[in-house]
């Protein structure tokens, strides 16, 4: 019938993989559509920071800054901000999360298709190529890089990792200066997305070792590497002027105990790139068991074992590999998964239980499909067998994935999972507890809360949101000792600042209360509230000049005046 079909024709024969896999990601995926913003980043990253992303004319501003466009953290992500800003552009003065949703979805679709042709690049069979691309555009272990909205970090990084290399291996073969400044730049856009594109330069020297027996001339590698040295320098010194107001202190023996302490995560990993089960929205090491990734790796050595005792024949290898083409894909697929799942196991910060997100797997997976790829079952399977095994699999993993993907459906349902699936993590109990008050839930919330401080004494932001409640319920000494406690634990934490003045505001120590405010704005530029809050200070002790010139810091940066205006502060 197929046969047919292409006859009559033609186009679907050439185009059929791409449709395929296109069908594949909208049927997955097209449930998210309609999904909420899930409160984990999303609403620091989008919703706190919409009228900066609403305006084009702070695309600049974005090198400028650190992703959370606050001083407390460091992390320098200036394309996933343009991202946010382009879908911003499509928006009125509400963030919806439509529009991110499908942005998300589409970034999937495109890497999903870009990784049919990466596999062709290791001269994979036209079925196999379509094979594991399918797998990854419904394996359920890469459904947060695509359902949860700042999971597109990794998807990006992926984009432009796979489109950087795919250019990188056509230069190596034909020389041409396209392909060689096609990698460069996918390459720039990589490393302005995540950190993680440090360890390219690294993979392309692994694939020239392992793969490649052709003679490349020196200076064209040459070339190709000052290209990429260059690249990095220019980053490093935007990352640091960027991050310059609050730089990361890192202990490098801190960081080596944690990369020992959470080594482990890579069976976790493993195993949920194999036998994807145990799926969390945020998995932690702490109860996780390791039971799957032993089994996935002694799957995989027991079966890449038989493959090599296996006799086998077939048509030559391409004059780009090495004769031994099975060894140096397995070797380079092995080399591909663990480095680049390394950097995401050392931690600055190891008094805070540390999350071992699942798309931070959508980059490595590709390397785990290249070992799989060149395994020899011991059972020879026909071509109708194949096709029959293979849609079988995929129609688990896509079903496995609709229903995981339902946890990410709105941030109440997320943060039920994140506790349900990871109970001990401090983290998930704190931000259900923020859901619950939102819901004016505010005992529930309060449970939470006291169970994430007895699980992290230090747990950030708790004692803020205690605080909020007892504000609420005017109980405002309980409401200050919780702030103050907060202060002492995250001093840099621009929403306790203003929740102070907001305090002091209402206990009519206006002093206090614009102190705390400017404090606000201090470590957070683009908070707009302690703007619009000093300028009703400020009108109230008899300074207009002064708060005048808060209403115009308010207005350049998106805010809206509402008339009249208010006398009381935002809350």
């Amino acid at each position: 019938m197929f046969t047919k079909l292409f006859h009559r024709y033609p186009f679907l024969s050439r185009y059929y993989p791409y449709i395929l896999i296109s069908l594949a990601v909208f049927l997955v995926y097209f449930q998210i559509l309609n999904f909420d913003f899930s409160f984990f980043d999303d609403n620091q990253l989008i919703i706190s920071n919409f009228s900066f992303l609403k305006n084009p004319a702070n695309i600049i501003q974005a090198f400028k800054d650190d992703v959370f466009l606050a001083p407390v953290d460091a992390y320098y992500r200036p394309l996933l901000t343009l991202s946010f800003m382009f879908d911003s552009q499509l928006l009125n003065q509400t963030p919806s999360p439509f529009i991110f949703h499908l942005t998300n979805l589409a970034i999937h679709l495109i890497t999903s298709l870009l990784l049919f042709r990466f596999f062709q690049k290791f001269h994979l069979s036209h079925s196999k190529s379509l094979f594991f691309s399918l797998v990854f555009a419904v394996h359920p272990a890469l459904t947060q890089a695509v359902a949860w909205i700042p999971g597109r970090n990794d998807s990006l990084l992926t984009l432009f990792t796979i489109a950087a290399f795919s250019y990188f291996v056509d230069y190596i073969s034909s020389l041409k200066k396209t392909n060689l400044f096609a990698s460069l730049l996918f390459f720039a856009f990589a490393l302005f997305t995540k950190e993680t594109t440090l360890i390219f330069p690294l993979i392309t020297a692994v694939y020239l070792l392992t793969c490649i027996s052709k003679k490349i001339p020196v200076t064209r590698l040459v070339h190709y590497y000052f290209g990429i040295l260059l690249t990095v320098i220019f980053w490093l010194v935007l990352r640091h002027f960027a991050l310059s107001a609050n730089p990361l202190k890192l202990d490098p023996n801190l960081l080596f105990s944690s990369f020992i302490n959470n080594s482990p995560a890579i069976l976790v990993y493993l195993g949920k790139a194999v036998i994807p089960a145990n799926l969390s929205v945020l998995p932690i090491l702490a109860g996780t068991s390791l039971l799957a990734g032993f089994l996935s790796f002694a799957l995989l050595v027991v079966l890449v074992y038989s493959s090599f005792c296996e006799k086998t024949e077939g048509s030559q290898p391409s004059v780009y590999f090495s004769p031994r083409k099975k060894t140096s894909i397995i070797l380079f697929g092995s080399l591909w998964f663990l480095l680049f799942l390394l950097p995401s196991l050392p931690r600055p910060t190891p008094q805070f239980a540390p999350e071992f997100l699942e798309h931070r797997l959508y980059l490595p997976i590709a390397g785990l499909f290249l070992i799989i790829s060149e395994i020899s079952l011991p059972l020879k399977l026909t071509k109708t067998h194949f096709v029959i095994t293979g849609s079988a699999v995929i129609l688990i993993l896509a079903t496995l994935n609709i229903f995981h993907t339902r946890s990410f459906r709105d941030p109440v349902t997320f943060w039920l999972s994140a506790v349900q699936s990871s109970y001990r993590s401090p983290l998930a109990h704190r931000n259900l507890g923020a859901m619950y008050y939102l819901s004016g839930k505010l005992e529930a919330a309060k449970s939470e809360f006291t169970i994430a401080l007895s699980l992290n004494p230090r747990e950030p932001m708790a004692h803020n949101n205690l605080g909020l409640i007892y504000a609420s319920q005017d109980q405002l000494e309980l409401a200050e000792a919780e702030y103050q406690k907060e202060l002492e634990i995250n001093p840099e934490y621009d929403d306790v600042h203003f929740n102070l003045g907001v305090l002091y505001f209402k206990k009519n120590q206006i002093n206090q209360a614009i102190k705390f405010w400017e404090r606000t704005i201090n470590i957070n530029p683009y908070y707009l509230s302690a703007y619009r809050n000093l300028a009703i200070a400020y009108y109230q002790k008899g300074n207009p000049a002064t708060a005048t010139r808060y209403l115009q810091e308010f207005r350049q940066r998106g805010g809206i005046i509402s008339s009249p205006f208010p006398k009381t502060p935002l809350q």
